[in-house]
């Protein structure tokens, strides 16, 4: 099931924790967006499994239906709630070993059969300390009946998946898109926050060095507008929204966040920074990029940047596409002509078929 095939307009669904988003892109230099569509579940559906599930079946195929994509067959990713990310620190040994060593820790820290898991491994990184060879490994599972479950709600709407994509590969890919060639090999810190959990990477281009996830409740992130979840195919309402915020630089300031919410991330990321840097010392963040739907809340963001006292950039990878062709009815659900971090991940996932 999980294979990779160069195609040149790949379809890629994100199946998110509060939306689902489906796209298409004609691969070049650069890829031309062909089609985008997102729709956004109530808070109702968020909540229920069985709802969240027959809204990502029903929804899909109203999308297809509306001939939003040309062709059937996907790239697909699996809710970040729905994944286990881990970060192993391993003394020695060979690559045989250090796999039998990260199953045998998943099974002692997830207490489960880790033979019912997809496994991959994201990355492996080598250092040394006190004289020794260490192997950083981040590696993430997902239940194979989780797998089944996406893979199946594809296939009722008459979608073929070619593969699974993890979401952070799509995401440190993006980010490393939108620098200049000659910084594309710098080591970046990427916060991608979602409606359930953060989600902190930091990475040189693909390579992932350091994952943490950072739980938070989603009803502080929301702004308290309805949801219409019905997908206008005929004549798409995209409410255009003024999140002109690309680069934020804050500093001299110890502003107290009146959010709860915001509180908790910033001293999450203030501690996963001092841990990176006890372990690759020669390494310096100087700017971390915000990427995911809620990043799109400007005051969150300016706060953040006051309180970690370091530049914050706002993902737009819409920059790395060309829309000159794009019509209007094959945009529903967002504005492309103002920041859209959101998209990090499924634009990710179509560039993960290009080579």
């Amino acid at each position: 099931m999980i294979f990779n095939k160069k195609r040149n307009r790949p379809i890629a669904i994100d199946f998110g924790a509060s939306t689902i988003k489906l796209m298409q892109v004609e691969l070049g230099q650069p890829a031309k967006l062909l089609s985008a569509c997102c729709v956004e579940m109530s808070e109702q559906e968020r909540d229920n499994d069985p709802q969240r599930l027959d809204f990502y079946r029903s929804t899909l195929k109203r999308m297809l239906n509306a001939k939003m994509v040309k062709g059937r067959s996907a790239v697909i990713s699996i809710p970040a709630h729905e994944t286990i990310i881990q970060h192993f620190e391993i003394e020695g040994g060979s690559e045989d070993g250090i796999e039998l060593e990260i199953q045998m820790r998943l099974e002692q820290r997830l207490e489960q059969d880790m033979s019912d898991f997809v496994i991959r491994t994201l990355s492996t990184n080598k250092r040394m300390r006190e004289g020794k060879e260490l192997t950083d490994v981040i590696t993430v599972a997902v239940k194979k009946s989780t797998v089944y479950q996406y893979v199946s709600i594809a296939k009722s709407a008459g979608i073929n998946v070619s593969d699974v994509v993890p979401e952070p590969s799509s995401i440190c890919s993006m980010t490393n898109s939108q620098l200049e060639n000659e910084h594309a090999d710098k080591t970046q810190c990427t916060v991608d926050i979602g409606s359930l959990r953060a989600r902190l990477m930091i990475h040189q281009g693909s390579n992932v060095l350091y994952f943490k996830n950072i739980n938070i409740d989603h009803r502080l992130w929301q702004d308290n507008r309805e949801v219409d979840s019905e997908l206008q195919c005929e004549e798409p309402e995209i409410e255009p929204k003024n999140w002109s915020i690309n680069q934020i630089s804050q500093s001299g300031n110890d502003t107290q966040c009146s959010n709860e919410a915001v509180e908790c991330l910033a001293d999450e990321i203030q501690m996963c920074l001092r841990y990176y840097r006890s372990l690759y010392p020669q390494d310096v963040i100087k700017e971390i990029t915000f990427t995911g739907g809620n990043s799109m809340q400007n005051e969150i963001c300016k706060e953040l940047a006051v309180r970690l006292g370091i530049t914050v950039v706002i993902s737009d990878p819409f920059k790395t596409l060309d829309l000159s062709e794009l019509s209007k009815e094959k945009l529903i659900g967002l504005n492309a002509d103002v920041p859209q971090p959101g998209w990090n991940v499924p634009i990710g996932m179509c560039m993960s078929l290009a080579g």
